[in-house]
């Protein structure tokens, strides 16, 4: 009995040693849940002190110790194999493997779906004021505008969610439906989504984003909204090819916990007869530059130079939608950043033909927070 205590104690001393000897020290993001790492803090931070300390060292501990991504793992197993669920503040586990991304600190898209983020009247008007006066300004010097709104991806495919979504309107209408009774270009392709998402997926199951086959169904839409507003424009009718591909894009999953990748059948469109490379190239920049958050300007240009221009205001659902725009345009500029006062200089000194601000639905209530002046 003392021999079964003493291997006991000693085991479980081991068990807490573990975590300790294996305490990571070093790494700053983690590649599973692509994020930033919480940092060691300090106690004073310059002559005050750090009122916060004790709950940024709790931070700091449980993002780095021992075996944390491998019970992690284990855990979302577990709560997915016999609890058949699993979800945390960032990512919720829906119906038939589909994962929603619900981060809060990235404009809940969780509040979005519940609709507990709807808006007053007074921030509808100054949604509406803020954008009419981007395409007052526009106007002004002779530059077309067009507004994007890709749809979230709850609200195409909602019954894959793990409860219903209550009924009413959503915070995009407030924002969106006053929109019809300006003169404000803009595009919502809700309704061309619902009722083409059963022929094939448009949104990655295991990602926030559209795939391929949903940015090519709006490329058309975009691409018939620039031949009214462009009408000396002879804009490129390319033919495409549709195959698919298998895939596993998408980090929904490793940022719940899961390690292993399940690859999904998605349609994808490319030129027929030619290949992106023959249509238009890079300045400066090349594919994996447009694919980074951290180039905050990357130029294509078409090989037919008669074609208009555009400066492009993005997020990251355009790293689909790019290789289309860039067939159509002689030059895109591609921001990725939101259309604001600071962009003006450089706007006038490039003079494009039109001006696309693009953003996703989850991000609309930034859109009032945006400095801009008349």
């Amino acid at each position: 009995m003392k021999i079964q205590k003493t291997i006991f104690l000693l085991l479980f001393g081991v068990m807490l040693l573990l975590p300790i000897l294996k305490f990571d020290f070093q790494s700053k993001i983690s590649l599973n849940e692509n994020r930033d790492l919480s940092a060691l803090p300090k106690l004073f931070q310059t002559s005050t002190v750090n009122w916060q300390f004790f709950s940024q060292l709790d931070s700091y501990i449980k993002d780095r110790f021992g075996f944390r991504n491998e019970l992690v793992d284990l855990d979302a197993k577990i709560q997915y194999e016999f609890l058949k669920s699993a979800g945390n503040s960032r990512v919720l586990l829906g119906k038939e493997d589909w994962y929603f991304y619900i981060d809060k600190k990235d404009n809940s898209n969780y509040d979005d779906y519940l609709k507990r983020n709807l808006v007053d009247q007074t921030t509808v008007k100054k949604f509406i004021r803020k954008l009419k006066d981007r395409a007052k300004w526009c106007e002004q010097n002779n530059i077309q505008f067009i507004f994007v709104v890709i749809p979230n991806k709850h609200g195409i495919y909602s019954e894959f969610y793990p409860y219903p979504r209550p009924e009413g309107i959503t915070r995009a209408e407030q924002f969106l439906n006053p929109l019809r009774n300006t003169n404000i270009n803009y595009l919502f392709p809700k309704k061309l989504f619902i009722s083409q998402k059963n022929k094939f997926s448009l949104y990655y199951k295991n990602d926030t984003h559209w795939n391929n086959y949903g940015a090519f169904l709006f490329f058309k839409e975009l691409k018939n909204k620039l031949a009214t507003i462009l009408p000396d424009s002879r804009l490129p009718n390319y033919n495409f090819k549709m195959e698919t591909r298998e895939e596993d894009v998408g980090q929904l999953p490793a940022i719940l916990g899961f390690k292993d990748k399940k690859t999904v059948l998605y349609p994808f469109y490319e030129p027929e007869n030619a290949s992106w490379d023959d249509i238009f190239v890079y300045k400066g920049k090349n594919r994996v530059a447009m694919l980074s958050k951290k180039e905050r300007l990357v130029t294509t240009e078409a090989k037919d130079k008669n074609l208009p221009t555009a400066i492009i205001f993005r997020d990251s659902f355009f790293n689909s939608l790019y290789p289309f725009t860039s067939s159509i345009f002689s030059r895109a500029d591609y921001f990725w950043k939101n259309f604001e006062e600071s962009d003006k200089n450089y706007i006038l000194q490039n003079k494009p033909d039109v001006i696309i601000w693009e953003i996703v639905e989850r991000g609309l209530g930034e859109v009032v927070r945006i400095p801009w002046s008349n």
